[in-house]
């Protein structure tokens, strides 16, 4: 979908060649954006396309040095980019799933049983990614988008707004790429439900003790859903423990944003926009760097050798933001 190219002055832009009405201007923290538009999903393979853009590599810090990485090719993520896995795919993939959970489980510890009062859905799906968006109130943070996926077959379960429940102080566009004129939009469409309450009951329909729960830094999306889950796999965990497998006894303290990881594994670009993080878009290429994971091993070894190189002649402890690029987001680093 192509950007509106009219010129912002405080109102509504116009169509081209045509003169617009007047609309009180708002106070906001970001630029203005429009409602999304809901794209008719065509998924297909990775593989599918010639479209190509070139990027510069990522830049990797060294004692008393910096490097660049060569450029890789990345295409930008459109719908064709999503992966669609045969039924008899999907059965190995949960089985590789399941593995790896088992594998893992250990990183996640601190998190307490699942919810005793978590209604069983009519729908469950048995691996759900998921995705928020969120926007300051006062001294916390409220979930204001959040979108689910189902893992296995691709299908978009939820794709909502969420009204917070107290006064936004910042709308975080720059993360959440949210604005009070796109929820109202939401609202107006019927694409919005009131409070992480209305949205957690929203992801309950597909979700139960015993879905596995992916996502990237997946802790955060939990703690504005007020969730707590035991089956969760978590792309910035598995990659990183990639990374451990090869520099052991040592072990890697660093995490990779989505972004990157989309880059590396993929060869595909995400939130480009410039108008903040599109939250489907996130949730669709979490499911992506998963499958790519479990799917493509040597893919993931020969990454996880390239990054210890750089871990092992980096600072002691690294951020979980790419690079030197650290941003920070109410006490939070963005993962993302």
């Amino acid at each position: 979908m192509s950007a509106n190219t009219s010129t912002q002055t405080g109102g509504r832009p116009s169509p081209k060649g045509k003169k617009g009405k007047k609309w009180a201007k708002v106070n906001l923290h970001a630029e203005t954006k429009t409602a999304a538009t809901n794209a008719k999903d065509t998924p297909g393979s990775l593989q599918g396309s010639q479209q190509s853009q070139r990027t510069n590599g990522p830049w990797n810090k060294g004692k008393g040095s910096t490097r660049q990485s060569p450029p890789v090719e990345t295409k930008t993520a459109v719908d064709k980019w999503w992966s669609t896995l045969t039924r008899d795919v999907q059965v190995q993939v949960l089985r590789d799933l399941e593995t790896l959970h088992a594998q893992m489980n250990h990183c996640f510890g601190r998190v307490r049983q699942a919810e005793s009062d978590m209604a069983m859905p009519t729908t469950r799906r048995a691996v759900v990614a998921i995705d928020c968006e969120m926007v300051q109130t006062g001294t916390t943070r409220e979930v204001v988008e959040v979108c689910a996926v189902d893992v296995l077959t691709g299908e978009v379960l939820v794709e909502t707004g969420v009204i917070p429940n107290a006064p936004v102080t910042n709308w975080c566009t720059k993360w959440s790429g949210m604005t009070p004129g796109r929820l109202r939009s939401l609202e107006r469409m019927g694409k919005a439900v009131h409070g992480w309450q209305e949205a957690r009951k929203v992801v309950h329909r597909f979700v139960d003790e015993h879905t596995i729960i992916v996502g990237h830094a997946v802790q955060n999306d939990l703690e504005v859903l007020h969730m707590v889950h035991t089956r969760i796999l978590d792309t910035a965990l598995v990659t990183q423990a990639a990374v451990t497998r090869e520099i052991s006894p040592a072990s890697c303290t660093r995490t990779w944003k989505l972004k990157a990881l989309c880059e590396d594994l993929l060869g595909l670009g995400i939130q480009r926009s410039g108008k903040g993080h599109d939250c489907l878009e996130d949730t669709r290429a979490t499911r992506e760097v998963l499958l790519s994971c479990v799917r493509c091993p040597e893919k993931l070894q020969k990454w996880a050798v390239q990054q210890s190189d750089v871990v092992l002649c980096g600072p002691s402890a690294w951020s979980s933001s790419d690079g030197g690029d650290l941003e920070t987001y109410n006490s939070v680093e963005d993962f993302m």
